[in-house]
């Protein structure tokens, strides 16, 4: 059984942040209108947001106290309702003992900037009467922004690879030959553009096998074999498949290869084995349309290939101007494992690959 039924007169609230006064934008409520708590009675504007304020009663609207437009301070009357006096909202003269609950109650203003911003309000703690969210709130999210855990075995491998005395030296190559290759070789089943650039990678790293070298425990490790790493970005993060004895395929098999590792790292299938133990990597940054890239050294090995876009540019030929598919090579290496004159025959050669990729594919 509910008590008696009273007049009950509510003030405008305080919204909180210091805010005195507020504007009503509109009502939501006619005089003569059954409302529920909770239910929003009307829209105003403070200087900081525009926020619907909920009724703290159930029961029934018998004046309202200010017309829209009007200016009402923190304490003067707003709504008089006809109620029963048994379910009163926080902040509004509740018995102590009752919890403060956060309603969600919000106006379309602050929806929207959540939106606008990318914000997820069931995450806002709102600081407005009864825990109503204010545009405040929602901007104070966006600056704290989002914490997600640092990848740790990830990160400790970067930090060393960045203590490592690392130069880079880089240059333009004229690549229309392997993209015409490309085109000629068009098969479900052919190389592609990265496994053409893997070979011309490994190929040049049996001129200048200085390169496929790792550094550990202060000794310079060279390798026998090329263990060639794709970098490959996942869901997860960037992952690095290792294509083992790549310098022993051919191209068509090798594509194979690198196509089978890339698909299972990239489904979260790769094994342990299949992601380490790599002695140099291929770094295709241009697939994300730049042209450049110093990239880090995936330690413990000695150094790192990037390739860049592919695009048209103007290019000389025996004094002739004429367009050329061109793409920036980068070696970024170890500067104790070689100096600048391996680093710059191995890119330069890998170049002339690059622009002859016959030579790369003699035993395609």
């Amino acid at each position: 059984m509910g008590g008696p039924l009273t007049l009950v007169e509510f003030p405008l609230p305080d919204l909180g942040e210091g805010l005195m006064e507020a504007e009503v934008v509109r009502w939501l409520v006619a005089i003569g209108d059954d409302v529920a708590v909770d239910q929003p009675l009307v829209e105003v504007e403070t200087a900081k947001a525009t926020v619907e304020i909920p009724s703290p009663h159930a029961g029934t609207v018998v004046t309202l106290h200010a017309g829209e437009g009007a200016v009402v301070r923190v304490t003067e009357p707003l709504v008089t309702v006809r109620s029963e006096q048994h379910r009163v909202l926080v902040g509004y003269g509740v018995p102590p003992e009752e919890p403060r609950r956060n309603t969600g109650v919000t106006s379309p203003v602050v929806r929207r900037l959540a939106v606008e911003h990318g914000v997820d309000l069931r995450s806002v703690q709102g600081t407005a009467v009864n825990g109503m969210i204010t545009r405040a709130d929602v901007m104070a999210a966006v600056t704290a922004g989002e914490r997600v855990p640092l990848r740790r075995a990830l990160a400790e491998k970067l930090t060393r690879a960045a203590s490592a005395p690392t130069a880079t030296v880089w240059v333009d190559a004229d690549v229309t030959g392997l993209v015409e290759l490309r085109e000629v070789l068009r098969e479900t089943d052919s190389p592609g553009l990265l496994t053409l650039f893997a070979r011309c990678a490994v190929v040049g790293l049996r001129r200048f096998p200085a390169l496929n070298s790792s550094v550990q425990d202060n000794e310079i490790v060279r390798h026998s074999t090329v263990n060639l790493g794709i970098a490959t970005q996942t869901a997860v993060g960037l992952v690095v498949p290792v294509v083992r004895a790549a310098d022993q395929y051919h191209a068509r098999r090798l594509h194979g290869e690198i196509t089978r590792l890339v698909t299972a790292a990239r489904r979260g299938e790769a094994t342990n084995t299949e992601l380490t133990g790599g002695t140099f990597t291929l770094n295709n940054y241009g697939v994300y349309g730049v042209d450049g890239s110093a990239a880090l050294v995936n330690h413990p090995e000695a150094a790192i290939l990037g390739v860049g876009r592919v695009m048209d540019r103007p290019w000389v030929i025996d004094g002739s101007l004429v367009v050329r598919k061109v793409a920036q090579l980068s070696l970024v290496f170890d500067h104790r494992v070689c100096d600048g004159d391996v680093a710059g025959g191995f890119l330069r050669y890998v170049a002339d690959l690059a622009e002859r990729p016959a030579i790369a594919l003699a035993d395609f």
